[in-house]
């Protein structure tokens, strides 16, 4: 009998022209085609913001930050912005590395993340 892989469900919220997905610690396939489809889902005229938690998310990949910058330049067309937060000092350490930090807000914290929007 072959053991299958559970893994935790990409988590997407709205409030207030806010929208934030919350990104789980293992996304395996499914994860990611789950991720993509809330990122895009994301970018319309009606979100004034996207944050993407990833507090829990463990390695960050290539695919991932694709799909982050992705979804920053479907933002950028529409006005909106999009910040990671919770990011891990090593990922942080590759946005910037990758400039991805030029079109993605970093913020460290849930609370930072409410500063900026309340600032916004």
């Amino acid at each position: 009998m072959e053991a299958t892989a559970v893994f935790a469900k990409v988590e997407r919220r709205r409030r207030k022209g806010v929208d934030v997905i919350v990104v789980p610690s293992e996304l395996g396939d499914t994860g990611l085609l789950e991720l993509r489809r809330e990122l895009i889902a994301s970018t319309g005229p009606d979100v004034d913001r996207l944050e993407v938690d990833l507090r829990d998310a463990g390695q960050v990949d290539a695919t991932v930050l694709g799909m982050l910058s992705d979804a920053a330049r479907l933002r950028s067309r529409w006005g909106g912005t999009i910040a990671v937060r919770c990011a891990s000092p090593e990922l942080i350490r590759i946005l910037r590395l990758t400039l991805l930090d030029r079109l993605i807000d970093v913020v460290p914290t849930r609370e930072a993340a409410a500063a900026v929007r309340r600032a916004a």
